[in-house]
């Protein structure tokens, strides 16, 4: 006697087989819209990428000291939020230089706190505070590009079977 548990199911009609396997996809302008602004996002974050390897393989390593924080304040909603950018003050060859970091944070900088300051030898104010951070953008919009461009390029070619 069969076992009632593991039966098997029952054939498909002829009309039915073969349509399991067929998945929809999108359509032609959709993948065409799809495919762009992944190209746009992988784009901008292989630029960025770049950018922060060309600098951060010339740039000098220095310790800076924290001065303040710039805040800037977003309204969404009837919720305000809060951005902390760090002020950073650094010295090269007695010289002081002052920036306020590109990249900002929902939390502040302690004022005092030392940091790594990476410059550019030949243009001390070009500088930035080394943290893994200046990195995350550059990624997720290369790999949300990349995510975006591929779906659309291999939707084409299953399309196309």
């Amino acid at each position: 006697m069969p076992d009632p548990i593991f039966q098997q199911p029952p054939p498909l009609p002829p009309d039915q087989i073969g349509s399991i396997n067929k998945i929809p996809t999108a359509s032609p302008k959709a993948r065409f819209l799809l495919g762009l602004v992944g190209f746009i996002f992988m784009s901008i974050g292989i630029y960025f990428i770049a950018t922060t390897l060309i600098f951060t393989a010339t740039a000098v390593e220095t310790t800076g000291v924290i001065i303040g924080n710039k805040i800037t304040t977003s309204h969404s909603n009837g919720h305000t939020s809060y951005q902390y950018c760090p002020q950073t003050e650094f010295s090269v060859d007695g010289t002081q230089y002052q920036f306020t970091n590109n990249i900002c944070s929902d939390s502040s900088y302690y004022v005092g706190a030392q940091v790594t300051v990476l410059y550019s030898p030949n243009h001390p104010e070009n500088a930035r505070i080394k943290a893994p951070s200046q990195w995350l953008v550059p990624l997720v919009f290369a790999i949300i590009g990349a995510l975006a461009f591929f779906a659309a390029v291999f939707n084409k070619i299953r399309a196309s079977y």
